[in-house]
């Protein structure tokens, strides 16, 4: 048997907790927590979205990872992509609006198709944080029905998710519809004056995990790393055989220090400002242990405390009438005008870097109002087109800073090509993938 399964993946979609995972797939989809045969039917394992958090009005390139029985399936000219604008009704219990499943439903504000779409068409739309996130909902079309109401909570990351709905054609039935979670900037609303300041300084937008490597493990000593499916070449393993595999992530500083090359929660850089127009020149003054040179767009609230955001400010809102010094030339924004980065400042913090593991980041407790550091989790989701999995989905807490995860495999008893697929998944709900062809020998 083929096999393969999907995750629900774990948001507060219009307010709605759902389980941890992948992507939530519903109508022909069977029950997601069970293993499924892809058999030879194209199945949407996962889909990514770059850059994996954003502001409303950012252009995303999105990717699905579409499969079947014969492995990847690198274009699907029909595939169908729609931002879903409608909140999910009180009286619904599901976890969103019905109206994101409907293809053809008014709410829905059609992206694209194919397996990757992009540009304007695909930027976030303006009422996302209306919509999703903490600012005051909207009436929507047919009001009465309790769609508007109050505005919605964050998940335990501080995070507000925009609704990316994924139609898969299926042959004489209804579409396989994916819904995507679209992790959205709106902000940290009920921080104090405090408690703001520091989280513009210091949250920096979510960058989406990478497989590092798979290794096929022999024994104690080590083993055997295997070629990705973009070398076009195979990994051998006998039919029949048990194997593990182990898969790796980048490891993600525990503790931020200038030079390390991520930008990370505990480095902000800090404004000493002449005036809040910024007439004047100003100076960039880094913490003495802190050192970070580029600052987003927003000239508001973050000056007055003297805080700014190290964060691409491509990522970054707000900011009009700011240039962009030459140290800062490859972004799009840059700093304050005549704001220099600080000499001996690393590249780090010219050029922000996340990391593509298991980030640390800034989030507002709801209960004290404080800023405290959490570190993502990584879930890992295995599929394969033959053989049988330990687990279907394994992975590491935030709380433990091991960078790998094994999981155990049976090959099939007849020989043949096998394709398998690693899926990560962060706590802020970024997505990576690799793909791996096995070749299973007598």
């Amino acid at each position: 048997m083929v096999r393969a399964r999907s995750i629900l993946i774990g948001v507060a979609l219009a307010g709605a907790a759902m389980a941890a995972g992948g992507a939530f797939a519903v109508a022909c989809q069977p029950n997601l927590d069970d293993t499924v045969s892809i058999l030879t039917t194209p199945t949407v394992l996962a889909v990514q979205a770059t850059p994996a958090e954003a502001p409303p009005t950012t252009p995303i390139n999105y990717t699905a990872l579409v499969a079947d029985g014969d492995g990847s399936v690198p274009h699907v000219p029909h595939l169908q992509w729609d931002y879903c604008n409608a909140r999910n009704p009180l009286r619904n219990l599901g976890p969103v609006s019905p109206a994101c499943v409907d293809p053809s439903n008014a709410q829905l504000t059609l992206i694209g198709y194919g397996v990757e779409v992009g540009g304007t068409s695909a930027e976030i739309p303006s009422l996302t944080c209306s919509n999703f996130g903490p600012n005051p909902p909207q009436l929507q079309e047919g009001g009465v029905d309790g769609s508007v109401g109050r505005p919605v909570d964050p998940d335990t990351t501080g995070g507000y998710y925009q609704p990316v709905s994924v139609f898969l054609p299926v042959s004489g039935g209804a579409p396989q519809v994916t819904l995507y979670p679209t992790r959205i900037s709106c902000g940290f609303a009920g921080a104090g004056e405090t408690a703001s300041a520091l989280l513009q300084g210091q949250y920096h937008l979510n960058v989406n995990p990478q497989v590092a490597s798979l290794t096929l493990l022999q024994d104690d000593a080590g083993g055997t790393e295997l070629m990705d499916d973009t070398t076009n070449k195979t990994n051998a393993v006998r039919a029949g055989q048990t194997v593990t595999f182990r898969v790796a992530w980048p490891a993600c500083p525990l503790q931020d220090k200038c030079g390390d090359g991520v930008c990370g929660a505990n480095e902000s850089a800090r404004l000493e400002v002449a005036d809040a127009s910024l007439a004047k020149v100003c100076d960039c003054v880094p913490p003495a242990n802190l050192n970070c040179g580029s600052f987003s767009l927003d000239a508001g609230t973050g000056l007055e405390a003297s805080v700014v955001n190290c964060v691409p400010p491509l990522y970054s809102s707000g900011g009009a009438g700011l240039s962009c010094p030459s140290n800062c030339a490859n972004l799009i924004g840059g700093c304050p005008v005549g704001c220099n980065t600080p000499a001996g400042c690393p590249d780090e913090c010219k050029a922000p870097q996340g990391c593509a593991g298991a980030e640390r980041y800034v989030n507002l407790d709801p209960t004290t109002g404080n800023v405290v550091y959490q570190r993502e989790g990584i879930q890992v989701s295995w599929y394969a087109t033959a053989g049988t999995f330990e687990s279907d989905s394994t992975g590491r807490a935030g709380t433990d800073d091991a960078t790998t995860n094994d999981d155990a495999w049976t090959a099939p008893s007849t020989p043949g090509p096998v394709h398998l697929w690693v899926v990560l998944h962060d706590d802020r709900h970024g997505v990576g993938w690799a793909g791996y062809a096995l070749n299973v020998t007598k």
